[in-house]
């Protein structure tokens, strides 16, 4: 096999040389998952508007849910910026804020819902037990 200087098992291979493979390497990867990411966050959204209608109403009630999914958006064009001005921190720190939106904003969207049931038939159904039949 030749050496041509990019052998990265060779001695003469620097660390920074292997950093800057890495980050080549890495960048690709994340070029491509964040395409994936940004249909599937589409799909979420979509599934949340259509199973629960009130989310709609919800996000009417409450303006800061358009704010939130500004941190999703954020969080998702945080990584490739962070990557191509060589910030790790930042890019570290994008997908926390996108996940954190996200979570958000699906409460947000379930919000009735994702407290115990409102119905208080249903709430004694499930404390009382059921008498025992004698036999």
């Amino acid at each position: 096999m030749p050496h041509n200087g990019w052998n990265p098992h060779s001695p003469d291979f620097s660390c920074s040389a292997k950093k800057k493979l890495r980050r080549k390497r890495g960048g690709k990867i994340t070029g491509i998952t964040r395409w994936g990411l940004l249909g599937l966050t589409a799909v979420l959204t979509a599934v949340i508007f259509t199973v629960q209608p009130q989310a709609t109403d919800n996000f009417k009630n409450w303006p800061i849910g358009y704010t939130i999914l500004l941190l999703v958006v954020a969080g998702l064009a945080g990584v490739p910026v962070g990557l191509r001005r060589e910030n790790q921190l930042n890019a570290f720190f994008a997908p926390c804020v996108y996940l954190l939106g996200m979570i958000t904003s699906v409460v947000l969207g379930v919000y009735p819902m994702v407290l115990p049931t409102r119905d208080p038939s249903l709430l004694s159904r499930c404390r009382t037990p059921r008498p025992q039949t004698a036999g």
